[in-house]
Parts: C-alpha cells; sequence; structure tokens
C-alpha cells in the first residue's frame, strides 16, 4: 500500500509498505522543509513561493498539493528505487520552475 495519511497547508505524510518488507515506512514533508529546500521563503509569519517572473508559483496557489507531491515523490523514491529510477518530473529540471519559466 502506498496511502496518504495526513494533509494539511503546512505537512503531508504518506506511508507505504512494500510487499516483503519487515514493517511500513512513514515520511512527512513539512513547509519548514520546503524552506530549507529553496522552494518557499519565509514571508513574515507565513511562506511564499519563489518565483523568477514574479507571478504567484504553484507553492502559492496550491500548497496542499505540492506538499502532498513532494512527499509522496521522495517517499516512493526511497522504498521503490528500482520503479523510480529515472523518472523527473519537468520542475525538477528547471530547478523548480515551471515550462514558462524556463531560460531559452
Amino acid at each position: 500500500y502506498f496511502d496518504l495519511v495526513a494533509s494539511s497547508r503546512t505537512e503531508a505524510t504518506w506511508v507505504t509498505k512494500r510487499k516483503g518488507a519487515s514493517r511500513e515506512t512513514t515520511l512527512s514533508w513539512s513547509i519548514e522543509d520546503a524552506a530549507a529546500a529553496g522552494l518557499v521563503v519565509r514571508s513574515g509569519n507565513d511562506f511564499s513561493g519563489v518565483s523568477r517572473s514574479g507571478k504567484p508559483s504553484n507553492w502559492d496557489k496550491y500548497r496542499r498539493t505540492m506538499l502532498r507531491w513532494r512527499c509522496g515523490t521522495e517517499l516512493a523514491r526511497a522504498v521503490y528505487p528500482d520503479v523510480t529510477a529515472g523518472i523527473y518530473t519537468p520542475d525538477e529540471l528547471t530547478d523548480g520552475g515551471g515550462p514558462e519559466e524556463t531560460e531559452e
């Protein structure tokens, strides 16, 4: 199984148990983790997304979704590296920027 346990604007938690594993693995990813990764910056008591264009980033518009995605991705890569090897998303290839933010 690979299940979402919790999701909020500040943290997401997933749990998985791979067939044949002796125990399940749980991983949480917080908005503080996103700040440490340079995906958001502290803005007063909140956080805002990093955007080269000056427009709101997906971290501003869809924070819960972005936390769920980052957490799920990290857990999948940790527990299922043979399945996820070589799989990347466009924003990983452009250092967090979407297609509209890539330099030509």
